[in-house]
């Protein structure tokens, strides 16, 4: 008798287990899903008020992340039986939920430089900057490529057997660490430069008190 209350606690235990991290799941997909509509409702507000178009990359990335976390939630609280739409949804929704932020970056670092560099040093800045994006792009889309669908408790699953993950997250470093350095470059020489100026203008004014 006491090994039957035994094993009949334990399959309790399982099952309030498994009960509540399904439901853990479902809270943090709506949790998910309230950030993203939240993202999304702050930046049209953004570009409805200052009318400036560089909003247009992070609203594209916001409107294809709420879009892909839509997916997911669904799948996840409804156990859908066909795959097909929740796979195809997913690899339409993660071609655009990155790419326009990179994008943005990209854009950002070229107006900087040419602000804040000179010509000769510009150039291969911008190209050197391009080209480890494309990389990134590049790897970034084969790895999406690789995608299979699959299954599991959890309901409809993409697997990825290839190497290009690993690819895309080395490509995503050696760009982050490239734009993260020449940003770090540019604020250190425009310190200096205002330090310059600050000095300049000090002789100056001690030249007027003369």
């Amino acid at each position: 008798m006491n090994t039957n209350n035994t094993n009949e606690t334990v399959i309790e235990l399982l099952i309030n287990s498994e009960n509540e991290s399904t439901s853990n799941r479902k809270n943090q997909n709506v949790l998910f899903l309230i950030a993203s509509r939240f993202s999304f409702i702050v930046i049209i507000l953004r570009l409805i008020r200052y009318k400036n178009l560089n909003f247009l990359f992070p609203l594209t990335a916001a409107l294809f992340t709420f879009s892909n976390n839509t997916n997911d939630a669904w799948n996840y609280i409804y156990h859908v039986e066909n795959c097909s739409p929740f796979y195809y949804i997913l690899k339409i929704t993660d071609t655009l939920n990155w790419a326009p932020m990179s994008w943005l970056q990209v854009y950002r670092l070229v107006i900087i430089s040419n602000i804040n560099l000179p010509k000769r040093i510009t150039s291969p800045i911008i190209t050197l900057a391009i080209l480890l994006n494309l990389t990134y792009y590049f790897c970034y889309f084969n790895n999406l490529n690789n995608y299979k669908k699959d299954r599991n408790n959890d309901g409809c699953i993409v697997s990825n057997p290839s190497l290009w993950l690993k690819r895309v997250m080395i490509s995503d470093i050696f760009d982050s660490i490239f734009s993260m350095a020449l940003i770090c470059i540019i604020v250190f020489k425009s310190i200096m430069y205002l330090k310059e100026l600050n000095t300049k203008n000090e002789k100056l004014n001690n030249l007027c008190y003369l």
